[in-house]
């Protein structure tokens, strides 16, 4: 696992609220398969029951030359890849 700080554009599907498309250093991927919510649990003095919300999506994205696993984090209205998997 290499982590990683870079910013990235994603379109996100409006029907299912998921990324289904992006573009990383200048290079388009596809998002293959399921992605997978990253969820963190939402932690409040307020709250007796914390509820988990999702942070971002572990993905599968695939380019005409390369394919990676990575962990796509929202960076409060942007995206970041914050943990590329070979």
């Amino acid at each position: 696992m290499q982590t990683t700080t870079e910013h990235v554009e994603v379109w996100v599907n409006q029907e299912t609220g998921r990324p289904g498309r992006l573009v990383w250093a200048g290079i388009r991927y596809l998002v293959i398969g399921n992605p997978i919510p990253i969820k963190r649990e939402e932690i409040s003095p307020m709250l007796t029951h914390p509820q988990m919300r999702t942070i971002g999506f572990q993905v599968t994205v695939r380019s005409d030359a390369a394919e990676y696993t990575v962990d796509l984090m929202r960076d409060g209205k942007s995206w970041v890849i914050a943990a590329v998997y070979d």
